[in-house]
């Protein structure tokens, strides 16, 4: 695996979205917190239509040392969905003055993904990282919704654990996410709704994203 550097870790939590039960929520909202401590927050705005999903991704974290804001980073991803296959994505990052954009549509070979450093065919039809759609996740490559890398990816199943959610103790089932990078743990409900997850950075630093 390649080394994991802070940029690299945040730009893995953003979500590509996939709705893929019925009965999760139309809007999901996380707190981030690294070490504990809050950065930012991360929030999902779903709407269907028959057969089609379109879910708005807001990402904006802060770091701070002292007075002063050593790292930030914001995120806008639009994607539309049909069924289980992405057809468009519109995603615009800046991470910490480095800036990113991804357009994905579909076309009649496949789905052309288009970046600031190019543009390459993909097949009709992918998926993203859509954490809280595990079943999704179990696709052996996944779309980045910052960098447009279409990146090969294994899942493996931790088995059953009691998290706190929301204040309460809650069975949950975790799965480890694992790729290009360091892995990604995840905890989702016994109905498969996504509750937290956890990674570690280069540095020794633990990243969270808590469900509100």
């Amino acid at each position: 695996m390649r080394p994991l550097t802070w940029s690299l870790l945040l730009s893995l939590m953003l979500l590509a979205p996939h709705a893929a039960f019925a009965e999760t929520p139309a809007e999901w909202r996380f707190d981030v917190l690294l070490d504990g401590s809050p950065i930012g927050s991360q929030v999902f705005r779903l709407t269907r239509d028959g057969d089609r999903s379109r879910v708005e991704i807001d990402a904006s974290f802060d770091v701070k040392v002292l007075f002063f804001t050593a790292y930030s980073y914001r995120h806008r991803n639009e994607e539309v969905w049909e069924g289980d296959c992405l057809r468009s994505m519109q995603a615009s990052t800046d991470d910490n003055g480095k800036l990113f954009r991804v357009n994905a549509t579909s076309t009649a070979n496949g789905v052309l993904v288009e970046t600031i450093d190019g543009r390459e065919q993909l097949p009709a039809c992918i998926s993203s990282f859509a954490y809280w759609a595990p079943g999704q996740l179990r696709s052996r490559r996944l779309l980045n919704s910052q960098t447009g890398k279409y990146e090969t990816v294994t899942l493996r199943e931790l088995g059953q654990e009691t998290i706190a959610f929301r204040g309460q103790p809650t069975p949950a089932r975790r799965i480890a996410l694992e790729g290009d990078n360091p892995r990604i743990d995840l905890w989702y409900s016994a109905t498969d709704d996504w509750l937290a997850l956890e990674a570690m950075t280069t540095s020794g630093r633990k990243l969270s994203y808590l469900r509100q």
